[in-house]
Protein backbone atom coordinates (compact mmCIF):
# COMPACT_ATOMS: atom_id res chain seq x y z
CA UNK A 1 0.00 0.00 0.00
CA UNK A 2 2.98 2.39 0.80
CA UNK A 3 5.12 3.64 -2.26
CA UNK A 4 8.01 1.09 -3.43
CA UNK A 5 10.26 3.78 -4.09
CA UNK A 6 12.02 5.47 -1.09
CA UNK A 7 11.73 9.29 -1.87
CA UNK A 8 15.06 10.92 -3.97
CA UNK A 9 16.76 12.89 -0.97
CA UNK A 10 16.72 16.75 -1.83
CA UNK A 11 19.80 19.02 -2.72
CA UNK A 12 20.52 20.61 -0.05
CA UNK A 13 19.92 24.55 0.24
CA UNK A 14 21.83 26.26 -1.56
CA UNK A 15 21.55 29.30 1.10
CA UNK A 16 20.63 28.96 4.92
CA UNK A 17 16.56 30.04 4.63
CA UNK A 18 15.84 33.32 5.93
CA UNK A 19 12.82 34.10 8.43
CA UNK A 20 9.43 34.09 6.03
CA UNK A 21 5.85 34.13 7.71
CA UNK A 22 3.73 31.45 5.53
CA UNK A 23 -0.04 31.49 4.61
CA UNK A 24 -1.24 29.59 7.73
CA UNK A 25 -2.01 26.76 5.66
CA UNK A 26 0.85 26.34 3.05
CA UNK A 27 3.31 23.21 3.75
CA UNK A 28 7.08 23.37 3.79
CA UNK A 29 9.44 22.05 1.47
CA UNK A 30 10.59 19.59 2.99
CA UNK A 31 6.88 18.25 3.78
CA UNK A 32 6.41 17.86 -0.02
CA UNK A 33 9.41 14.67 0.75
CA UNK A 34 7.10 12.88 3.20
CA UNK A 35 6.23 8.79 2.60
CA UNK A 36 4.51 8.03 5.49
CA UNK A 37 5.08 4.40 4.31
CA UNK A 38 9.04 4.51 4.55
CA UNK A 39 9.46 6.70 7.66
CA UNK A 40 13.60 5.83 7.38
CA UNK A 41 13.63 7.22 3.69
CA UNK A 42 12.06 10.16 5.14
CA UNK A 43 14.57 10.96 7.44
CA UNK A 44 16.83 10.65 5.25
CA UNK A 45 15.24 12.73 3.21
CA UNK A 46 14.90 15.68 5.62
CA UNK A 47 18.69 15.70 7.10
CA UNK A 48 19.33 16.92 3.88
CA UNK A 49 17.66 20.32 5.14
CA UNK A 50 19.00 20.07 8.48
CA UNK A 51 22.26 22.25 7.91
CA UNK A 52 21.77 24.90 6.24
CA UNK A 53 18.45 25.06 8.61
CA UNK A 54 20.89 24.64 11.87
CA UNK A 55 23.09 27.57 10.36
CA UNK A 56 19.80 30.06 9.40
CA UNK A 57 17.75 32.76 10.58
CA UNK A 58 14.88 31.44 10.49
CA UNK A 59 13.41 29.46 14.17
CA UNK A 60 10.42 28.20 12.79
CA UNK A 61 11.96 26.50 9.55
CA UNK A 62 14.24 24.54 12.14
CA UNK A 63 11.51 23.79 14.88
CA UNK A 64 8.73 22.46 12.32
CA UNK A 65 11.94 20.56 10.37
CA UNK A 66 12.68 18.71 13.96
CA UNK A 67 8.99 17.93 14.59
CA UNK A 68 8.65 16.44 11.23
CA UNK A 69 11.90 14.40 12.19
CA UNK A 70 10.75 13.24 15.38
CA UNK A 71 7.99 11.66 13.74
CA UNK A 72 9.71 9.63 11.57
CA UNK A 73 10.96 8.13 14.63
CA UNK A 74 7.94 8.06 16.77
CA UNK A 75 6.39 6.12 13.28
CA UNK A 76 9.59 3.62 13.83
CA UNK A 77 8.72 3.39 17.62
CA UNK A 78 11.55 5.72 18.35
CA UNK A 79 10.51 7.35 21.17
CA UNK A 80 13.25 8.36 22.90
CA UNK A 81 14.35 9.84 19.88
CA UNK A 82 11.33 11.70 19.32
CA UNK A 83 11.05 13.59 22.39
CA UNK A 84 14.53 14.51 21.88
CA UNK A 85 13.89 15.91 18.63
CA UNK A 86 11.30 17.59 19.79
CA UNK A 87 12.79 18.79 23.21
CA UNK A 88 14.96 20.35 20.88
CA UNK A 89 12.28 22.12 18.84
CA UNK A 90 10.83 23.65 21.95
CA UNK A 91 14.31 24.94 22.95
CA UNK A 92 14.52 26.73 19.50
CA UNK A 93 11.31 28.20 19.52
CA UNK A 94 12.04 29.21 23.37
CA UNK A 95 15.34 30.70 22.30
CA UNK A 96 13.64 33.30 19.91
CA UNK A 97 10.86 31.40 17.36
CA UNK A 98 8.14 32.16 19.90
CA UNK A 99 8.86 35.85 18.73
CA UNK A 100 8.35 35.50 15.58
CA UNK A 101 5.13 36.21 13.57
CA UNK A 102 3.57 32.92 12.67
CA UNK A 103 5.11 31.05 15.64
CA UNK A 104 1.99 29.15 16.40
CA UNK A 105 1.86 26.90 13.46
CA UNK A 106 5.77 25.50 14.31
CA UNK A 107 3.99 25.32 18.34
CA UNK A 108 0.74 23.26 17.18
CA UNK A 109 2.86 21.35 14.87
CA UNK A 110 5.20 20.10 17.98
CA UNK A 111 2.16 19.52 20.06
CA UNK A 112 0.96 17.63 17.65
CA UNK A 113 4.18 15.42 17.56
CA UNK A 114 4.22 14.74 21.11
CA UNK A 115 0.95 13.83 21.10
CA UNK A 116 1.33 11.41 18.37
CA UNK A 117 4.32 10.09 20.44
CA UNK A 118 1.91 9.54 23.45
CA UNK A 119 -0.56 7.44 22.06
CA UNK A 120 1.76 5.49 19.58
CA UNK A 121 3.47 4.66 22.83
CA UNK A 122 0.67 3.35 24.84
CA UNK A 123 -0.69 6.60 26.92
CA UNK A 124 -3.40 7.87 24.84
CA UNK A 125 -5.06 9.69 28.28
CA UNK A 126 -1.66 11.38 28.47
CA UNK A 127 -2.16 12.35 24.56
CA UNK A 128 -5.58 14.26 24.52
CA UNK A 129 -4.44 17.22 26.13
CA UNK A 130 -1.41 17.96 24.20
CA UNK A 131 -3.80 17.46 21.00
CA UNK A 132 -6.68 19.66 22.46
CA UNK A 133 -3.84 22.16 23.17
CA UNK A 134 -2.44 22.08 19.97
CA UNK A 135 -5.97 22.29 18.09
CA UNK A 136 -6.26 25.49 20.42
CA UNK A 137 -3.37 26.76 19.14
CA UNK A 138 -3.65 25.52 15.32
CA UNK A 139 -7.03 27.51 15.40
CA UNK A 140 -5.57 30.39 16.86
CA UNK A 141 -3.33 30.58 14.04
CA UNK A 142 -5.74 30.15 11.61
CA UNK A 143 -4.52 26.89 10.19
CA UNK A 144 -7.33 25.12 9.28
CA UNK A 145 -4.85 21.99 8.48
CA UNK A 146 -2.93 21.58 11.97
CA UNK A 147 -6.27 21.74 13.58
CA UNK A 148 -7.92 19.33 11.04
CA UNK A 149 -4.62 17.17 12.36
CA UNK A 150 -5.39 17.64 15.67
CA UNK A 151 -9.18 16.74 15.39
CA UNK A 152 -8.22 13.91 13.09
CA UNK A 153 -5.62 12.71 16.15
CA UNK A 154 -8.39 13.54 19.06
CA UNK A 155 -11.02 11.37 17.40
CA UNK A 156 -8.04 8.57 17.20
CA UNK A 157 -7.13 8.82 20.56
CA UNK A 158 -10.03 10.06 22.43
CA UNK A 159 -12.35 7.46 24.58
CA UNK A 160 -14.84 6.15 21.85
CA UNK A 161 -17.83 8.21 21.99
CA UNK A 162 -15.42 11.40 22.15
CA UNK A 163 -13.74 10.06 19.62
CA UNK A 164 -16.94 10.03 17.12
CA UNK A 165 -17.71 13.35 17.68
CA UNK A 166 -14.52 14.72 17.44
CA UNK A 167 -14.23 12.63 14.03
CA UNK A 168 -17.86 14.17 12.66
CA UNK A 169 -16.70 17.43 14.30
CA UNK A 170 -13.61 17.38 11.51
CA UNK A 171 -15.78 16.04 8.89
CA UNK A 172 -17.10 18.55 8.86
CA UNK A 173 -14.70 21.46 9.01
CA UNK A 174 -13.13 19.79 5.94
CA UNK A 175 -15.29 19.56 4.05
CA UNK A 176 -16.54 23.45 4.84
CA UNK A 177 -12.71 24.68 4.62
CA UNK A 178 -11.89 26.05 1.35
CA UNK A 179 -7.93 24.95 1.31
CA UNK A 180 -7.52 22.24 -1.24
CA UNK A 181 -4.84 20.86 1.10
CA UNK A 182 -7.21 20.91 4.54
CA UNK A 183 -10.03 19.11 2.43
CA UNK A 184 -7.57 16.42 1.96
CA UNK A 185 -8.11 15.17 5.70
CA UNK A 186 -11.45 13.59 4.36
CA UNK A 187 -10.30 10.27 3.15
CA UNK A 188 -8.79 9.84 6.61
CA UNK A 189 -11.32 11.09 8.70
CA UNK A 190 -13.91 9.02 6.91
CA UNK A 191 -11.60 5.72 7.27
CA UNK A 192 -10.86 6.94 11.23
CA UNK A 193 -14.78 7.37 11.86
CA UNK A 194 -15.88 4.01 9.94
CA UNK A 195 -13.51 1.98 12.24
CA UNK A 196 -14.48 3.99 15.48
CA UNK A 197 -17.66 2.88 14.74
CA UNK A 198 -17.14 -0.42 13.91
CA UNK A 199 -15.29 -1.43 16.83
CA UNK A 200 -18.50 -0.13 19.20
CA UNK A 201 -20.28 -1.97 17.16
CA UNK A 202 -22.22 -0.15 14.86
CA UNK A 203 -20.81 -2.12 11.67
CA UNK A 204 -23.75 -0.94 9.12
CA UNK A 205 -23.16 3.19 10.07
CA UNK A 206 -19.45 1.86 10.13
CA UNK A 207 -19.54 0.83 6.65
CA UNK A 208 -21.60 3.90 5.25
CA UNK A 209 -18.09 5.74 6.16
CA UNK A 210 -15.83 3.09 4.31
CA UNK A 211 -18.07 3.09 1.30
CA UNK A 212 -17.90 6.92 1.30
CA UNK A 213 -13.76 6.74 1.90
CA UNK A 214 -14.01 4.53 -0.91
CA UNK A 215 -15.79 6.67 -3.21
CA UNK A 216 -13.47 9.80 -2.16
CA UNK A 217 -10.70 8.42 -3.30
CA UNK A 218 -11.66 6.94 -6.59
CA UNK A 219 -13.09 10.18 -7.76
CA UNK A 220 -9.58 11.68 -6.74
CA UNK A 221 -7.70 9.30 -8.96
CA UNK A 222 -6.23 8.14 -5.36
CA UNK A 223 -5.65 4.10 -3.88
CA UNK A 224 -8.79 2.76 -2.66
CA UNK A 225 -7.41 -0.24 -1.61
CA UNK A 226 -7.56 0.27 1.70
CA UNK A 227 -10.89 1.56 2.05
CA UNK A 228 -12.21 -1.57 -0.21
CA UNK A 229 -11.01 -3.79 2.45
CA UNK A 230 -12.41 -1.90 5.04
CA UNK A 231 -15.70 -1.81 3.30
CA UNK A 232 -15.37 -5.91 2.74
CA UNK A 233 -14.91 -6.61 6.48
CA UNK A 234 -17.69 -4.89 7.53
CA UNK A 235 -19.77 -6.46 4.81
CA UNK A 236 -18.41 -10.07 6.77
CA UNK A 237 -19.12 -8.98 9.53
CA UNK A 238 -22.87 -7.94 9.01
CA UNK A 239 -23.29 -11.45 7.45
CA UNK A 240 -23.08 -10.55 3.90
CA UNK A 241 -20.21 -13.27 3.48
CA UNK A 242 -20.05 -13.99 -0.08
CA UNK A 243 -20.29 -10.32 -1.21
CA UNK A 244 -17.45 -9.49 1.37
CA UNK A 245 -15.63 -12.66 -0.05
CA UNK A 246 -15.83 -11.67 -3.88
CA UNK A 247 -14.47 -7.93 -3.01
CA UNK A 248 -11.88 -9.57 -1.46
CA UNK A 249 -10.27 -11.81 -4.23
CA UNK A 250 -11.22 -8.93 -6.35
CA UNK A 251 -8.55 -6.93 -3.73
CA UNK A 252 -6.12 -9.61 -4.31
CA UNK A 253 -5.88 -9.54 -7.48
CA UNK A 254 -5.83 -5.96 -7.86
CA UNK A 255 -2.64 -6.62 -5.49
CA UNK A 256 -1.46 -9.66 -7.65
CA UNK A 257 -1.52 -6.88 -10.89
CA UNK A 258 0.87 -4.42 -8.77
CA UNK A 259 2.89 -7.23 -7.81
CA UNK A 260 2.40 -7.10 -4.44
CA UNK A 261 0.49 -8.71 -1.53
CA UNK A 262 -1.35 -7.59 1.21
CA UNK A 263 -1.56 -10.10 4.85
CA UNK A 264 -4.83 -8.57 5.68
CA UNK A 265 -6.37 -9.39 2.24
CA UNK A 266 -5.32 -12.80 3.17
CA UNK A 267 -6.54 -12.92 6.83
CA UNK A 268 -10.12 -11.31 5.56
CA UNK A 269 -10.05 -14.43 2.75
CA UNK A 270 -9.90 -16.46 5.51
CA UNK A 271 -11.93 -15.23 8.12
CA UNK A 272 -14.89 -15.83 5.18
CA UNK A 273 -14.11 -18.83 4.09
CA UNK A 274 -14.18 -19.45 7.38
CA UNK A 275 -17.54 -18.48 9.05
CA UNK A 276 -18.97 -20.36 5.50
CA UNK A 277 -17.21 -23.60 7.28
CA UNK A 278 -15.01 -24.11 4.71
CA UNK A 279 -12.08 -24.67 7.15
CA UNK A 280 -10.17 -26.70 4.98
CA UNK A 281 -10.06 -24.46 2.40
CA UNK A 282 -9.70 -21.39 4.71
CA UNK A 283 -6.87 -22.46 6.41
CA UNK A 284 -3.50 -21.98 4.37
CA UNK A 285 -5.17 -18.10 3.57
CA UNK A 286 -5.18 -17.59 7.50
CA UNK A 287 -1.66 -19.35 7.77
CA UNK A 288 -0.56 -16.97 5.24
CA UNK A 289 -2.10 -14.19 6.88
CA UNK A 290 -0.63 -14.94 9.40
CA UNK A 291 2.92 -14.70 8.32
CA UNK A 292 2.33 -11.65 6.84
CA UNK A 293 1.31 -9.95 9.69
CA UNK A 294 3.24 -11.41 12.30
CA UNK A 295 6.01 -9.18 10.85
CA UNK A 296 4.20 -5.93 11.92
CA UNK A 297 4.98 -4.37 14.67
CA UNK A 298 1.63 -2.77 15.85
CA UNK A 299 0.22 -6.01 15.57
CA UNK A 300 2.12 -8.52 17.76
CA UNK A 301 2.14 -5.54 20.55
CA UNK A 302 -2.14 -4.45 19.85
CA UNK A 303 -3.65 -7.25 18.37
CA UNK A 304 -1.73 -10.49 19.70
CA UNK A 305 -4.46 -12.98 20.83
CA UNK A 306 -5.50 -11.87 16.72
CA UNK A 307 -2.23 -13.36 15.98
CA UNK A 308 -2.86 -16.65 17.72
CA UNK A 309 -6.35 -17.19 16.28
CA UNK A 310 -4.60 -17.18 12.56
CA UNK A 311 -1.65 -19.48 13.89
CA UNK A 312 -4.17 -21.99 15.74
CA UNK A 313 -6.85 -22.15 12.94
CA UNK A 314 -4.19 -21.72 9.96
CA UNK A 315 -2.47 -24.93 11.52
CA UNK A 316 1.09 -23.06 11.41
CA UNK A 317 3.68 -25.26 12.01
CA UNK A 318 6.35 -22.33 12.97
CA UNK A 319 6.19 -22.11 16.85
CA UNK A 320 4.41 -18.76 18.09
CA UNK A 321 7.31 -16.14 19.21
CA UNK A 322 7.30 -15.01 22.95
CA UNK A 323 4.55 -12.60 23.07
CA UNK A 324 6.13 -8.87 23.21
CA UNK A 325 5.51 -6.65 26.33
CA UNK A 326 3.25 -3.39 25.59
CA UNK A 327 5.55 -0.75 25.17
CA UNK A 328 6.02 1.49 28.19
CA UNK A 329 4.97 5.14 27.68
CA UNK A 330 8.26 7.44 28.32
CA UNK A 331 8.34 8.76 32.25
CA UNK A 332 6.56 5.56 33.05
Amino acid sequence: MADDEAPKAPAAPEKPPEPVELPANAARDFDTKWNYGDPAATETAFREFLPAAREGDDPLYLAELLSQLARTHSLRGQFDKAHALLDEAEEVLAKGGDACAGASVARARILLERGRCWNSSGDPKRSVPVFAKSLEVAREAGSDFHALDAMHMLGIAAPPDEALAWNEKAIAAAEASKSARTQKWLGALYNNTGWTLFEKGEHAKALVYFERDAAWRKARGASDLISRWSAAKAKRVLGRVEEALAEQRELLAAYEAKGETDGFVFEEIGECLWTLDKHDEAKPWLAKGYEALIGIDWMRTGEWDRLVSLHTRGDVETPLPERPAKPAADGE
